[in-house]
Order: C-alpha cells, then sequence, then structure tokens
C-alpha cells in the first residue's frame, strides 16, 4: 500500500520520457508528486516564497484545477505532516519508489513547492538512497536550497517569479516565464515548455512561455515583462 498518490499522466512527462528514449536509446519513465498549489484547504502554506507568479501559477488551470487531482495533493500533504513528527517521511517515499518496478526520473512538484527545511531535506535524503533515479524539481524556496548536500541525481531549477529573486544565483539552473518565444529566445533561454530535459538535464537558463488556460491581463503581461529583464 502507498503511503502517497503519485502520477504518471502529466502529457508534459510522457513526452520527456519519449524524448530520452529517443535520444539515449534506454527506456525512461517519469512519475510526480505533488501537494496543494500555495496554501491546502486547512490553510497550510505550501509556497512560502511564491510571489508575482501565483496569479498565473498553472497548477491553479485547467486539469490540475480538477477535484480529483485536488484531492490527491491534500492526501498527499496530510500524509507529510503526520510522518513529519517522526522523521519518517524519506522513509515513507522510498518505500512507496521500492514498489514501483518502472520509474527513473521524479519530479517533485508540478504543483506545491519545498515549504519548510524539513520536508526539503527528506527529499535529498530520498535521492541519496536511491542514486539509479534521478529527482528533479523548479523551486522558489531559494532560502531553503543547500547546495552543497545535494547528491547529483537531485536537480534544482531555481524559479524566477518569487519573493526571494535576488537570491537567485543565476549561475545554476534557473527559469523565466515569458510571454512569447521571440521574447526568450531574446534573452537566450533554451524552450522549458517541450518537455522537462533541459531540467533533467541541469541546463542553467529555462525558458518558460506562458501557456495556462486562464488569459492574461494587462497587469500580469506587465509583471511577466518585469521578471524577464530583472
Amino acid at each position: 500500500m502507498n503511503n502517497f498518490t503519485w502520477s504518471r499522466t502529466n502529457g508534459k512527462l510522457v513526452k520527456t520520457a519519449k524524448h530520452w528514449e529517443e535520444r539515449y536509446g534506454t527506456a525512461a519513465s517519469f512519475l510526480s508528486f505533488n501537494i496543494p498549489q500555495l496554501r491546502s484547504e486547512t490553510g497550510a502554506v505550501t509556497c512560502p516564497y511564491a510571489g508575482d507568479c501565483a496569479k498565473v501559477c498553472y497548477a491553479s488551470q485547467g486539469r490540475m484545477a480538477m477535484s480529483q487531482a485536488r484531492s490527491a495533493r491534500e492526501r498527499n500533504l496530510s500524509a507529510i505532516k503526520r510522518l513529519r513528527s517522526t522523521g519518517k517521511i524519506a522513509d515513507a517515499i522510498l518505500e512507496d519508489l521500492s514498489h514501483k518496478q518502472v520509474v527513473t526520473h521524479i519530479r517533485i512538484h508540478d504543483s506545491g513547492d519545498f515549504y519548510n527545511r524539513s520536508y526539503y531535506r527528506a527529499w535529498v535524503q530520498a535521492a541519496k538512497e536511491r542514486p539509479d533515479l534521478t529527482f528533479y524539481a523548479y523551486t522558489k524556496s531559494i532560502p531553503l536550497i543547500e547546495w552543497d548536500s545535494h547528491p547529483r541525481n537531485f536537480r534544482i531549477v531555481q524559479s524566477l517569479g518569487g519573493k526571494r529573486d535576488h537570491e537567485v544565483d543565476l549561475d545554476r539552473p534557473h527559469s523565466r516565464i515569458f510571454v512569447s518565444h521571440d521574447e526568450r529566445r531574446a534573452l537566450g533561454y533554451c524552450d522549458g515548455n517541450v518537455d522537462d530535459m533541459p531540467a533533467v538535464l541541469g541546463y542553467k537558463k529555462i525558458g518558460l512561455v506562458y501557456h495556462g488556460t486562464r488569459n492574461l491581463d494587462d497587469v500580469s503581461r506587465v509583471r511577466l515583462s518585469i521578471m524577464e529583464s530583472a
């Protein structure tokens, strides 16, 4: 029995697995793990460093806004909170993964973020215990990152658009949201929309062009432009 709910149905991850196999000639299978976006139904903050990104967050749109997806994220967060008091979050992650026969990559958070240090460290520990898997995440929780503690198979992409952008190390992998591909290309960012290969491979400059179901208003466009030029 799993401790958490995991997903294989994210279309972008399915595409990433296909492109990985085409590029390297080896099979790949991606799982994703999610918690509520911004805050839970009980008010627990799950994206403590979210900023302008909150208004255009993909996790609040489309299929990710459906009740089944929201319920799964709530269950995951509840399980984490129960396990925190015993220090067994990493153990629970590893137990679940031990039952997954076909998996090569773990995306941490299509929705949510590392909301405190103990939760973040649990994922780092899980990666250390499973060097055969690649763990990766986009994050705005810049103050929590302990680069020197990361094993080689734990990949972090700093995500601009949060409250602590001034702490982002631009010499390490990071991402920006753009209004258009022309603007992305003008600043020399690779295309992170097609698949997750740039994040998995550790590309330094990843551009994500906004493509959500929620139309951008003028204020959102201005905010994105500020993020692009920061």
